[in-house]
């Protein structure tokens, strides 16, 4: 699930924002069907000669605290569109695990100059 957001600023250049979740399923099947709905949103985008900022944040149910293939898979196919995933400190907490499941994800070019935070919100 993506919803997404166009916004200009100041007329010199556009802001896409785009908010994803992707249920906890754990199937290759699944994983593989949302990398193809964020492609199919971002190839435009990205195609264009005009420089874009992408924002994505979200809960793509990829733990960044733990290697899997999931998780580089994830990077790479970021990585072809010039994005990067920053980290963030675990998200989801319980009594006995923890883990960092959202993500925050921006235009490497953009990383550097980026600060956030995780607002607590309830």
């Amino acid at each position: 699930e993506v919803s997404a957001v166009s916004v200009n600023i100041n007329n010199k250049s556009n802001l896409y924002i785009l908010g994803v979740y992707r249920p906890p399923k754990r199937d290759k099947e699944s994983f593989a069907t949302a990398l193809q709905t964020l492609s199919a949103i971002l190839d435009p985008w990205t195609s264009s000669s005009n420089r874009h900022t992408i924002v994505i944040v979200g809960d793509f149910n990829v733990d960044s605290l733990v290697p899997s293939n999931e998780s580089l898979q994830l990077s790479e196919f970021l990585a072809t569109y010039n994005i990067q995933r920053l980290d963030l400190p675990p998200t989801r907490i319980t009594s006995d695990t923890f883990s960092s499941i959202d993500m925050f994800c921006v235009t490497s070019e953009c990383k550097d100059g980026v600060e956030f935070q995780v607002c607590h919100t309830g």
